[in-house]
């Protein structure tokens, strides 16, 4: 028998416009949905999601987000991140560290990943490969479920009441390819799709996620003897089912003041929202990042818009040794 699961936030207005958890049961396993969303300020950062980016740089890079999503809206999606990468004593060798945590409504996901990438030089540009290894925690909060048994009196015995709660591995890949001008990169993570056990109170739960495969280009356009550069970005992301597309125009002032305009959606019939976004650098080696997402869908007349916030440091490091030519990553100088 089939059951399908709408979780819902505790809300009157989001019970109409979202379903946090939407899945069909098969017997005790439930598919659920890959997480698109990503954190806009990342288009500097993307050493989390992209492997192959970690320690590209000779310095040791430190960023942390926060991102408060649909604000005023209860239950809403909110993100912390905390990464620091860096270049290895060791040929051509970055390394990374990553953690993150997800709230949305009844559910919670922390992630815990390394990352190791490998990149090959050449005379303008660099071919970089990347891996990643974690493990990801999720709580289910069965308190902030609204099922079906409060209309027809059908409680659902999967469900319990209390947390429950599932730790499951996570691999990721990347590659990517770098020259001043543009560059052009790709992963893949949750790779091997492990299966998310829950424990708890009820009786046990297993959840796939499916994979998550983005593709992402940009340009470094220098514009005359102008000290502006316009830089171009479109990213889009797919489980091989739905697909997302975020793009983004920013223009730089002297490597140190970033502003710009981005764009999600996720068909051509669904436009999530606008982005205003910018990147300033406060000291040398200190960046601050903020975007504001702007509801472009139903959910403009329910929140005042998204928050982002992102402090990224770059202690330059000095063991890379001179005879090697380093190409910096145009993006993160």
């Amino acid at each position: 028998m089939t059951r399908f699961l709408n979780q819902r936030i505790k809300s009157n207005t989001l019970i109409n416009l979202i379903l946090i958890l939407v899945g069909c049961f098969c017997g005790q396993n439930l598919m659920g949905q890959v997480s698109f969303n990503s954190t806009h300020t990342s288009i500097w950062n993307r050493q989390f999601e992209q492997p192959a980016f970690v320690g590209v740089n000779s310095v040791w890079r430190t960023v942390v987000t926060y991102r408060s999503q649909w604000t005023k809206l209860e239950g809403a999606p909110q993100t912390f991140y905390l990464g620091s990468d860096i270049k290895l004593p060791l040929k051509n060798i970055g390394g990374g560290i990553f953690i993150s945590h997800d709230r949305v409504g009844a559910t919670a996901f922390t992630n815990a990943k390394l990352a190791l990438s490998y990149s090959k030089h050449f005379q303008k540009s660099f071919l970089s490969a990347g891996v990643n290894f974690g493990m990801v925690n999720m709580m289910l909060n069965g308190n902030k479920i609204t099922t079906p048994s409060s209309n027809v009196g059908v409680q659902d015995p999967l469900l319990g009441e209390g947390k429950e709660s599932g730790v499951r591995p996570d691999i990721g890949l990347g590659m990517a390819y770098v020259h001043p001008i543009f560059e052009i990169d790709a992963f893949v993570n949750n790779v091997a799709n492990f299966i998310t056990t829950l424990d708890g109170d009820s009786k046990e739960l297993n959840l796939t996620f499916g994979r998550l495969m983005g593709i992402s280009t940009q340009f470094n356009l220098a514009m005359g003897s102008s000290p502006f550069v316009l830089n171009p970005v479109v990213l889009m992301k797919t489980d091989f089912n739905k697909y997302q597309i975020d793009a983004f125009l920013t223009t730089t002032y002297e490597k140190k003041y970033t502003f710009g305009l981005g764009y999600r959606g996720y068909n051509k019939n669904s436009s999530e929202s606008l982005i205003i976004l910018s990147r300033l650098s406060i000291i040398d080696n200190l960046f601050v990042s903020y975007s504001y997402d702007m509801s472009l869908n139903k959910l403009k007349n329910v929140n005042k818009g998204s928050h982002e916030l992102s402090l990224e440091y770059n202690l330059p490091i000095n063991y890379i040794s001179n005879k090697s030519k380093v190409i910096n990553h145009p993006r993160f100088l």
